[in-house]
């Protein structure tokens, strides 16, 4: 039996691959890094990126602007930073990379799912690995957003996976703990679909229902996101935005 919670990210992508794409394996990874997803596995990616490639044979890219023609892959993953730190200086953020504020990284998350999409086949596969943060004393549900986001390009979020690391990072600085540490992280499997298939899967009263969700989902992101410097900006573009209300006008 496939299980949604394992302590192995070689389990948890094995059966994503039996579940969701076992005759054609990961095409592409977009946050390559050292490879240590891959580390236990028998296969590895066909194509590997990094915006700062760190072991040879990986392509130097940026996952907002890929050298990739349109509608490449069957299989993608994205395992971007999840940490916010605005002085680059801890251990988790040395290593693996961090942005600024919140909304610095899920700009990065739209532009790089908005690329996904393009160079995805329709109906491919996205596997997208995420982590909940905190910021100045703020939970930040990152998974949450995500799917709001990805949803709103045009994926549709098909199954997610919790990954539960047995290695704890002990910290000492800490003086009051306002909030659980977190221990696990997400695999998010997405599919990207047509607008014809948003469409025909969104039509009658259940399926309208769960359009507006996703419209209000997104348009809640937008406004807990917007800074406030004199010209809003938000993480999921306004042209998006209408044209999800547009459909949705269309249906009713």
């Amino acid at each position: 039996m496939i299980k949604s919670i394992s302590y192995s990210t070689k389990e948890i992508l094995e059966n994503i691959l039996e579940l969701y794409a076992r005759e054609r394996g990961i095409d592409c990874d977009l946050t390559y890094c050292r490879g240590g997803m891959y580390k236990f596995l028998d296969i590895e990616p066909k194509f590997k990126f990094d915006k700062y490639p760190r072991v040879p044979g990986i392509i130097s890219a940026d996952s907002r602007q890929l050298p990739i023609a349109d509608n490449s892959f069957k299989t993608v993953v994205f395992d971007p930073p999840f940490l916010i730190s605005s002085n680059n200086n801890g251990i988790m953020a040395k290593k693996y990379g961090c942005f600024k504020t919140y909304i610095e990284m899920i700009e990065y998350i739209e532009l790089s799912l908005k690329e996904i999409k393009r160079i995805l086949k329709t109906y491919g596969i996205l596997i997208f690995k995420c982590q909940d943060t905190i910021d100045g004393r703020v939970n930040y549900f990152t998974h949450v957003d995500v799917i709001n986001v990805a949803r709103a390009i045009g994926f549709k979020n098909i199954d997610i996976f919790i990954y539960v690391s047995k290695n704890r990072l002990k910290i000492k600085s800490i003086i009051k703990q306002r909030h659980a540490r977190k221990f696990h992280s997400y695999f998010i499997v997405f599919r990207k679909v047509s607008i014809k298939h948003y469409r025909k899967k969104h039509t009658g009263s259940a399926g309208l229902a769960v359009s507006r969700s996703v419209s209000t989902g997104c348009e809640e992101l937008c406004n807990s996101l917007s800074v406030s410097t004199g010209s809003a900006e938000t993480a999921v573009n306004q042209s998006e935005m209408k044209a999800i209300k547009k459909l949705l006008l269309e249906e009713k």
